[in-house]
C-alpha cells in the first residue's frame, strides 16, 4: 500500500497467462485469468496498474485499469502510453531500469494525491473510449479520406 502507512508492504498480482520470467517470491500471486468479475474486483482493490511491457499495441489493461479510476504505469513508446501524461493522470517510465525508482516516487504520493491522478486517468478514458468519440473519430478519417 502507501508509503506514509507505518507497514508499506507490496503485493504484485500477476493477472492472465504468462509472467513466468518474473521470480516467484511470497509477496506475487499468480491469478490467472479472470472472469470479467473477478477482474473488476482485483482492479478495485489495486493501488496501481503496471504495464511494464517491451512491445503492448494497445493497453487494455491500463485502459480497464483508470475506467475504474485505478492510477497506472506504463512504459513509453508505444500505443499504451500515448494517452498517459506523466504525473498527471497516470506514470510513464523511459526504460526498465527506472521501474523501481518511479514505483517508489509513485508509492510516496499520499492517497489524495494518487485518487486524483487515477480520477484523471478515469475522465480521459471514459471521455476517449465512449463510443461516440470513437464514432466521430473514425468519420473525420474517413471525410479526410475522401476529400483526397
Amino acid at each position: 500500500r502507501y508509503a506514509n502507512s507505518s507497514h508499506h508492504r507490496s503485493l504484485l498480482l500477476l493477472v492472465g497467462n504468462g509472467g513466468d520470467e518474473i521470480l516467484a517470491g511470497p509477496l506475487v500471486r499468480r491469478l490467472g485469468n479472470l472472469s470479467p468479475q473477478e477482474l473488476k474486483n482485483v482492479y478495485s482493490a489495486t493501488d496501481l496498474v503496471v504495464s511494464a511491457s517491451k512491445v503492448e499495441s494497445f493497453g487494455l489493461t491500463l485502459s480497464e485499469g483508470a475506467a475504474l479510476g485505478v492510477p497506472r504505469l506504463a512504459t513509453s513508446g508505444h500505443a499504451a502510453s500515448e494517452g498517459i501524461v506523466d504525473g498527471d493522470n497516470g506514470f510513464i517510465i523511459s526504460d526498465y531500469s527506472k521501474l523501481s525508482e518511479k514505483l517508489s516516487a509513485v508509492f510516496s504520493l499520499n492517497s489524495d494525491e494518487l485518487k486524483s491522478i487515477g480520477a484523471k486517468g478515469r475522465d480521459k478514458v471514459h471521455k476517449e473510449s465512449h463510443p461516440k468519440f470513437v464514432a466521430n473519430s473514425y468519420y473525420k478519417i474517413y471525410e479526410e479520406l475522401l476529400r483526397g
